[in-house]
């Protein structure tokens, strides 16, 4: 027995009551210690609730936006918070809009990107043309305006640049001794060049030649003699524009035609002459410059070349004359070729002869 006035417990390894008391106890003590953690849990929740969408991130620049409004909310405009995220948030809006214009302008000029460098000469030059930089009205924009000067100065450019790019210097180069003849041609005056032809004139000229050593020449032989200088500077350009195709027979026989007044012809023989011969050099010239504008002009036969087949009105001419060669093919057939070309046929056909011609053949 236990001490007087004591309860007696029981033994708690026999006692199952006992165990359950405890149990309850423990549990109970549990859950005071958790309840903190739940109202804890509990407030948070409540807060969560009364922001915007529970809380939870929007993605994309909506949620952004609204976690910078969030900041702003939290901690106040002037906040060194709110202003670094500001200036992160304006940052990555200048990237993104970057990012899309880089791209739109990637989309818009796939048609310049993907063409060949021919066609984005051309778009450049029909920009120029119209008054804009080059490259300045991608994308359907309006483009930069240029100056008058910048726009002639870039036309003349790009021109030169195409011209270089499909012609060869051959041709370029004769081109521009075409334009000097014609030069030449346009101020050479045919009936002062030719009034002294035929005996009469003949007479005259050496009576003229005499007057004018002693200082009183007549004003129809300083026509003629200005004439004799262009004709002398025809010549030479003429052997200019022939280049090495010109013989010595050749340049004596040139020398006659740019200046065919003769004791034995008269003025208006060899003023037909002259005319004939000036027509002939148009034909050429006109056949260069279409070389630099169509590939016709190399096609046997073009009406655009002024050759044999051609419609002209022209009288008919020496193939030397107009520029032309014929050759004679290893099976004995005559073609006629320019004579610049004569090189590339003997490749293709070195058995080929030429055929000997004479400017004889025109002359009147």
């Amino acid at each position: 027995m236990g001490v007087f006035g004591a309860i007696p417990l029981p033994n708690p390894n026999s006692n199952e009551v006992f165990k359950d008391v405890m149990d309850y106890l423990e549990q109970i003590r549990e859950r005071k210690a958790k309840q903190p953690l739940r109202d804890a849990q509990a407030k948070r929740e409540a807060a969560l609730a009364e922001l915007p969408f529970a809380g939870h991130q929007i993605p994309g620049a909506a949620g952004e936006a609204l976690g910078l409004e969030m900041v702003r909310s939290q901690y106040g405009e002037d906040s060194p918070q709110y202003k670094m995220a500001k200036q992160h948030f304006d940052l990555k809006e200048a990237r993104d809009r970057q990012t899309m214009a880089y791209q739109e302008s990637l989309i818009n000029s796939q048609p310049k990107r993907y063409a060949t460098n021919e066609a984005k000469t051309e778009q450049e030059l029909r920009e120029v043309r119209q008054g804009k930089v080059p490259g300045s009205t991608l994308g359907g924009r309006e483009g930069e305006d240029l100056s008058p000067q910048d726009q002639k100065r870039l036309v003349n450019q790009y021109g030169l640049s195409v011209l270089k790019k499909l012609s060869d210097p051959k041709t370029r180069q004769q081109a521009l001794f075409a334009v000097n003849m014609e030069k030449t041609l346009d101020k050479l005056d045919v009936d002062a060049l030719t009034s002294y032809s035929g005996a009469e004139g003949f007479t005259q000229l050496i009576s003229e030649n005499a007057k004018s050593i002693k200082g009183n020449p007549s004003e129809k032989f300083l026509k003629y003699q200005k004439a004799m200088t262009a004709a002398e500077i025809l010549a030479k350009q003429v052997r200019q524009f022939y280049g090495a195709s010109i013989t010595p027979q050749v340049d004596k026989d040139l020398r006659k035609l740019t200046n065919p007044t003769n004791w034995l012809v008269s003025p208006k023989v060899a003023k037909e002459k002259f005319n004939q011969f000036k027509e002939i050099l148009e034909t050429e010239k006109h056949t260069i410059f279409q070389a630099l504008k169509t590939p016709e002009a190399y096609e046997e036969g073009s009406e655009e070349t002024g050759t044999e087949e051609s419609t002209s009105t022209t009288p008919p001419v020496s193939n030397i004359e107009a520029g032309k060669m014929t050759i004679i093919d290893s099976t004995g057939k005559e073609h006629v070729i320019w004579r610049d070309k004569l090189d590339e046929a003997r490749k293709r056909d070195p058995g080929l002869k030429v055929k000997k011609e004479s400017f004889n053949a025109a002359k009147i």
